[in-house]
């Protein structure tokens, strides 16, 4: 595994699904057992968890309303590190496809703007 799903080998979690579109909807996860990332640099502890979820704004396409992640790590395995995060986003409102940085979206052409709400934190123990 890359770097960043390295993190996910210690974890598990919970999946929603939609039951008409198979869509997932909401994820929650929490690291059972710390994860090192690149060797000595840092490791993932317990406490760690994240939650995710999404809905669908415009027939097919499925975007974030909601990320909270509480992270738990040492870095150099002597420095803790700890940070929170709790993001909102709403208000989504598609945009033009007529603009030519649109067309080169992963969406095929359907881009859409937001509003966010952000409270992020970080700390030492």
């Amino acid at each position: 595994p890359n770097r960043d799903s390295r993190v996910l080998t210690g974890m598990e979690g919970t999946l929603w699904i939609d039951h008409e579109t198979y869509q997932w909807v909401k994820v929650e996860a929490h690291v059972m057992h710390p994860v090192r990332i690149e060797g000595f640099f840092a490791e993932v502890e317990p406490g760690t968890e994240f939650e995710l979820e999404k809905v669908a704004v415009s027939g097919d396409v499925w975007l974030a309303t909601h990320f909270a992640m509480k992270a738990n790590a040492r870095v150099m395995m002597l420095f803790p590190h700890r940070s929170q995060e709790d993001i909102a986003y709403f208000d989504y409102h598609q945009g033009s496809d007529a603009a030519p940085e649109k067309k080169r979206s992963n969406t095929g052409g359907n881009c859409f703007s937001m509003s966010m709400s952000a409270k992020n934190s970080s700390y030492r123990r």
